[in-house]
């Protein structure tokens, strides 16, 4: 299949796949992988970084994931889906990330990040992902897709200006910009930083012109003020944007050498880069289909309060809203690996009650309702308290 990925369809793939993941779970010894996680903890990195330290790699992380807390709860499934969640959220989103939002909504590493340590233990835990089903919340640029499936990829101009204000990007801003005082980056700001053969002698105040190199070609724009600083040549430019290109080679080797670990045996080469971004990331939820899938507990598709949450669910509910109902309900808003989820919807006991959710058994109680104003107002509530 590696050899004729052309000949397959991505759904031959995905089953291929998942039977290679469960034939080298069945040769193991055990059937689960547990580790005990106190979700709470606000620096939960330092824990994952013990767990999957890639020094001392355990064959057990290729077995279905089962944590428990602290309190020795046992673990139906919601507990992880909080792990990965929580992991995801921190990766992103501490004071220095190790992703950060680039253009487009694409994550991608942070230059300011260099515990690579670290970077290679993410790249296990995504691995750990596939593995448990687990889609990624946010996503990443194609190129990183690209590299993923064949390290000899070299990153180009091209790939990162699609997602990244390179260096050249910043001169054409300057070009556009009314120059204030602290108007130009500050990366440019100390000539102490700038290799001496890469700066020009100061022009004129009065500057009609400046050179800032596109697409591998020179232009120049025509633009009226006053520059006190030194101008920006191109040569410059390039030499930044290579020793940017450099360093992400550098994250991104160390982000693949933790991901190899757990998915060398998968065939993964089998994938066009599209597909093993949805392998990755997920398809976003089909609400239709989610609708027909849905089982249901002490009521059926034809109660009252039923068709009420639905003709909510569809007509009454914004992306984000219902993004929000599927977190509120699964802990994810994506389809996980290998298949659509379904859920139950139960009645809850009281009909003044808010809707509410039990996570690890992917169940929903709602009030038995037929008000669609009503039943519409409880849900925001209970979606937006979470």
């Amino acid at each position: 299949m590696t050899d004729y990925p052309w000949m397959f369809t991505e759904e031959a793939k995905m089953r291929y796949i998942n039977e290679a993941i469960r034939k080298e779970q069945f040769n193991k010894e055990q059937q689960t992988f547990e580790i005990e996680v106190d979700l709470r903890n606000e620096n939960i990195m330092k824990t994952v970084q013990t767990i999957f330290d890639p020094d001392n790699f355990n064959w057990k992380l290729k077995l279905p994931l089962v944590v428990r807390d602290c309190s020795g709860e046992i673990d139906a499934g919601g507990l992880q889906r909080e792990f990965f969640r929580n992991v995801e959220i921190d990766s992103i989103s501490k004071e220095t990330p190790i992703f950060k939002e680039c253009l487009n909504k694409y994550y991608w590493f942070n230059e300011d990040f260099n515990d690579y340590k670290m970077i290679e233990v993410i790249g296990t835990i995504f691995g750990c992902m596939i593995i448990n089903h687990w889609p990624l919340s946010f996503s990443f640029p194609p190129p990183f897709y690209k590299k993923l499936l064949n390290p000899e990829y070299e990153f180009t101009y091209e790939d990162l200006s699609s997602f990244i204000n390179l260096p050249s990007h910043k001169a054409n801003q300057i070009c556009h910009e009314d120059f204030e005082e602290n108007s130009t980056s500050s990366e440019y700001e100390d000539s102490d930083q700038i290799p001496q053969e890469f700066i020009n002698e100061p022009e004129r105040n009065n500057i009609s012109s400046i050179e800032y190199s596109s697409d591998n070609e020179d232009k120049t724009e025509e633009f009226s003020g006053d520059i006190e600083n030194y101008s920006i040549n191109n040569e410059y430019n390039s030499y930044k944007e290579e020793e940017l290109i450099k360093k992400f080679n550098t994250h991104f080797e160390s982000f693949l050498k933790g991901f190899k670990t757990m998915t060398n045996n998968f065939k993964l080469e089998c994938l066009y880069p599209e597909e093993l971004q949805r392998l990755i990331e997920g398809d976003f939820i089909d609400f239709d289909e989610l609708e027909n899938l849905t089982e249901y507990d002490q009521i059926n598709r034809e109660s009252h309060c039923v068709k009420c949450f639905w003709n909510v669910v569809h007509n009454r509910l914004s992306s984000s809203d219902k993004r929000d109902l599927l977190i509120f309900i699964t802990g994810s808003f994506k389809v996980p690996i290998g298949g659509m989820i379904n859920i139950k919807i139960c009645k809850s006991e009281a009909s003044h009650c808010y809707p509410y959710s039990r996570t690890c058994f992917r169940e929903l109680f709602i009030p038995d309702i037929s008000n669609e104003d009503l039943m519409h107002d409880h849900i925001l509530y209970s979606i937006k308290q979470k």
